[in-house]
């Protein structure tokens, strides 16, 4: 395959995903505060399957769409989806092809991950009940919510690694490619989003104010990463057998 037809093959993989997105979208489950969806789950499957720009583009493109319906226009909410749906198609495509070409141990990096994050929780929850944390000459204050934020992430890993010991090997590192990019949507969900509000929307006066907005729609957050995360660990590999054979250009060896 040329370097066009490569391109042209990519392009139109791209359209495909990101169309299948935007209808994952679609079916969802509100809750009071933003609803859980399957766009996520399309996105991380395109990354998985064709890399991360494709699954980048496919998740921003896609659920970017949506948003302007749902929002009315190019709103702060749009550039956020825009964003943090590119960085979960890019970080669960290309993480998945760096652990797979090295046949890590999932069980270690996620092993790794929980230790770093129970660490900072505890760092954290002391020093958000203390006078804040001394580096030289300043005092830097922590918020209740971040401890709070550390503890759902390390309980979201405790649940990988539960999840990890039923799953073949792709599977594992497949899952674990997602549950590190879910962690970083989790994160942009809460403070990227609370940046961006707070800069864009002037109903919000303060970044206090786009922060709690953003904490608001937290629980919906959590529920689409689990449900994102699960459902990827059960039918990726099943998937990638099924339509390998109608994948032109195939970078995986799976």
């Amino acid at each position: 395959m040329n370097k066009n037809h490569r391109l042209l093959y990519k392009l139109s993989v791209t359209a495909l995903f990101a169309a299948l997105c935007y209808v994952g979208v679609n079916i969802r489950v509100p809750l009071p505060v933003g609803f859980v969806h399957l766009g996520n789950l399309i996105c991380v499957i395109a990354a998985l399957l064709c890399g991360g720009v494709v699954g980048g583009l496919s998740g921003s493109i896609g659920m970017g769409l949506f948003d302007i319906f749902y929002y009315g226009g190019f709103t702060a909410g749009v550039v956020r989806t825009i964003l943090l749906k590119f960085a979960l198609g890019f970080i669960a495509g290309m993480f998945f092809r760096f652990v797979l070409k090295r046949k890590w141990s999932t069980v270690v990096l996620n092993s790794i991950f929980l230790f770093l994050f129970l660490s900072l929780l505890i760092l954290t929850s002391i020093a958000s009940v203390i006078d804040g944390i001394h580096i030289l000459n300043v005092t830097i204050q922590i918020h209740y919510t971040i401890p709070v934020f550390l503890g759902i992430i390390s309980l979201f890993y405790i649940f990988i690694l539960i999840f990890d010991s039923k799953l073949n090997s792709i599977a594992k590192i497949a899952i674990s490619s997602v549950a590190l990019a879910m962690i970083f949507n989790i994160f942009g969900e809460i403070y990227i989003k609370a940046g961006l509000y707070f800069l864009m929307e002037a109903k919000y006066e303060s970044f206090e104010q786009a922060y709690i907005y953003a904490l608001s729609g937290l629980a919906s957050v959590i529920i689409t990463s689990v449900v994102t995360t699960a459902f990827t660990g059960c039918i990726f590999y099943p998937l990638y057998q099924s339509i390998k054979p109608f994948l032109k250009y195939n970078d995986l060896e799976l």
